[in-house]
This record gives structure tokens, sequence and C-alpha cells, in this order.
């Protein structure tokens, strides 16, 4: 049985610009005006109610608009403690996806950005990105600062809001063409 709206409110309070719950009622060593919940080992904050675990990011979506959402529930600044309701939107689990940490532990230090040597050349960075599932090459670049500006502009361009960029560098791309297949050097 899922929780009902008039049992979450019963219990719990919630403030949607602090994104924090507080409990109304005393249950088991927590008295009215404690604050709820946890953080759980990856990350999310959660509130164990009738030994059943929920998220804080849903048990806000339930409070503030008396559903349940349909999919998921995407952080929008990426922090996944911060519930406040204007850091919250529906979305789907592909979009989510799409919204992670943009760091990478690769030689570039940045998710989609590559070395690439060939036979042919000396090597290049090589900027890739995945869009509705299909894989597209953005380019090659001399050095890696283009690279990751046109990574940066290629999320922005495909991923929209969801880019997990978020718009940083926009207009900082001159000289960084979304041309796809062609390289700074083409340009």
């Amino acid at each position: 049985m899922k929780l009902s709206i008039a049992f979450l409110k019963e219990i719990l309070s919630y403030d949607a610009e602090s994104g924090r719950f507080t409990y109304k009622v005393k249950r088991g060593r927590m008295n009215p005006g404690d604050r709820a919940g946890y953080v759980d080992m990856n990350g999310y904050c959660g509130i164990l109610i009738n030994k059943k675990e929920y998220k804080q990011h849903r048990l806000a979506w339930l409070y503030v608009y008396g559903e349940w959402p349909d999919g998921d529930i995407d952080h929008i600044n990426g922090d996944r403690t911060d519930n406040r309701i204007a850091n919250l939107r529906p979305t789907t689990d592909a979009l989510n996806t799409l919204n992670k940490s943009w760091e990478s532990c690769n030689k570039a230090g940045f998710r989609g950005v590559s070395w690439h040597k060939t036979e042919r050349s000396k090597g290049k960075w090589r900027v890739r990105i995945t869009a509705n599932g299909v894989r597209k090459s953005i380019g090659n670049f001399d050095s890696l600062e283009e690279a990751i500006s046109a990574r940066i502009c290629a999320e922005n361009e495909f991923y929209g809001e969801f880019a997990p960029s978020r718009g940083c560098m926009v207009g900082a791309t001159a000289g960084v063409s979304l041309d796809i297949g062609k390289s700074s050097n083409d340009l």
C-alpha cells in the first residue's frame, strides 16, 4: 500500500524553501519538531515510514502537488540532498541520466573528451556525444580547452536544460562549431 498524502501530512511537515522534513508527531525516538530522515549510501535523503524507505525528493513532490510523480524526479543542481521543491523537476530516466556529474576520470577529466592518436596524426582531442541513443562525433581538436568548450556547446545543444554543464561557457566557445564531423582545423 502506497503512502497517502493525508498520512504524510499528518506525521510530517515539509518546508519547500529549505527542502527539509520535520516530525509533527512523536514517532519512535523522534519528537515533534525533530528533523526527519537520513542520507543513504547513494547520497539521497530518505525517511523510514512504517518500515518502508521513501526518498525525500519523491515525498516532497507528493507533499506539494498531492500526487506521486509518474516517472523520475531530477535534482536540477545535481545535489541529491537539496530537496527544495524549486530544485526538483519531473523527468524520464533517460533525461535524468544526462544530468549526472560532468567530470570524468579519463585522461581529459571531462566526459566525452578523449585523446585520439592515429597513424596519420600525432594525436588530437576527440569529442563525441550520445544524443537520442546515437553517438555523434563533434570533432577533433588540438587543445584540450577547445575540446572541452566544444563538448559543453554540444551538451547545451543536444541536452538543453538537462546538460550537465548547465549552460556554462556559453559565448566562450568562439571558434568552435557544432558542425558534426568537423574539427577546429576544418573551420
